[in-house]
């Protein structure tokens, strides 16, 4: 997973899932900062379908700070 991030209006954070395992399935992914991390909805979430075996997801109008980041592929 690569993550890159920029300002424009907040910040946007895109992340790219490599070599997905197959092109089956979702990725489940949530955006976190310390205060929901494990306890609560994510910032931002995705659910998008794995039809290729990379994937670039885009969360956008962040503000500053230290973010956690949870994915599951259910395939």
């Amino acid at each position: 997973m690569t993550i890159n991030a920029q300002k424009k209006d907040g910040i946007i954070l895109k992340a790219v899932f490599k070599n997905l395992v197959n092109s089956e399935g979702h990725l489940l992914s949530s955006l976190h900062n310390k205060n929901t991390f494990m306890k609560a909805e994510g910032l931002q979430s995705s659910n998008n379908k794995t039809e290729v075996v990379e994937l670039i997801l885009t969360f956008e109008n962040l503000q500053s700070g230290e973010f956690a980041f949870s994915k599951l592929h259910d395939q």
